[in-house]
């Protein structure tokens, strides 16, 4: 009934910082912390200070029983409105002629910050950020199958709404559709 006290009851799995598991549940607490600091919800304060500025006007967000927004989904926007999303992590916080979020910040949550063993990629705030062959890369999946992926290097956001497939071939495909990087 309690989304939020539920999740702090649930015992440690291990000692924070000692190994990866995503969990959906530290993502809608970040939401709670959010929307307590910014005394509004998490959908409220994102509209006031990210949404609005993009000028992103048309979203919805379900919340759980006490109203908070669930943030580790759900978030329904349209493609390009994702798009604007990617655009500005690959301008490091810049919209037009206004910094919308700090570049340290940016750059901070495009490095990875906990590496995730036997992946493609490590875990930034956020971001999935690849290694190997696609370093530089780096993708926030959503659930079902939602994908922003920028591209620095090459100057690419790509935005996916489909489902039903491997997020991990997403990067692969795309960089191998690039002909030039020109």
């Amino acid at each position: 009934p309690n989304w939020v006290q539920s999740l702090l009851d649930l015992p440690m799995a291990a000692e924070p910082g000692r190994e990866f598991a995503y969990c959906s549940g530290n993502s809608h607490l970040l939401s709670a912390i959010i929307s307590r600091r910014a005394h509004s919800t998490t959908l409220e304060f994102a509209q006031r200070t990210l949404f609005a500025p993009l000028g992103i006007h048309k979203m919805g967000w379900p919340t759980d029983p006490q109203g908070v927004n669930r943030g580790w989904g759900e978030l329904q926007m349209t493609p390009r409105d994702l798009a604007k999303i990617g655009f500005l992590f690959l301008h490091r916080g810049r919209w037009e002629d206004r910094q919308i979020v700090s570049a340290d910040w940016v750059d901070r949550a495009t490095r990875a910050q906990v590496p995730v063993p036997k992946s493609d990629a490590d875990y930034g705030y956020g971001w999935w950020i690849h290694k190997g062959k696609y370093i530089g890369l780096y993708e926030a999946h959503g659930r079902g199958g939602q994908v922003i992926t920028v591209a620095p290097a090459l100057d690419i956001v790509a935005v996916f709404t489909g489902g039903f497939y491997d997020r991990e071939r997403f990067a692969p495909l795309l960089l191998a559709a690039v002909k030039s990087n020109k």
